[in-house]
């Protein structure tokens, strides 16, 4: 099983959650939003201000829920 398998696997079932992700991209750089959609190649996510960004399945190094996070914050 191929690493984007996996995170498509994750992904089943969380559209509009709150994730973060770590993507590679000439250094890490980790990112979160809120999931609008993914396919087999890309995942679009939703920032607190509603803009849109679009990132390629290939370079997600790892991915996780955000509401235990923000659970804990409170």
């Amino acid at each position: 099983m191929e690493c984007c398998d996996i995170v498509r696997n994750f992904l089943e079932g969380r559209k509009g959650r709150q994730i973060k992700m770590l993507i590679e991209g000439g250094r890490f750089q980790p990112v979160s939003g809120k999931l609008l959609d993914f396919n087999d190649s890309a995942i679009v996510l939703e920032q607190k201000d509603g803009t849109q960004q679009l990132f390629d399945i290939d370079y997600v190094i790892s991915v996780a829920d955000m509401e235990e996070e923000i659970g804990k914050e409170s």
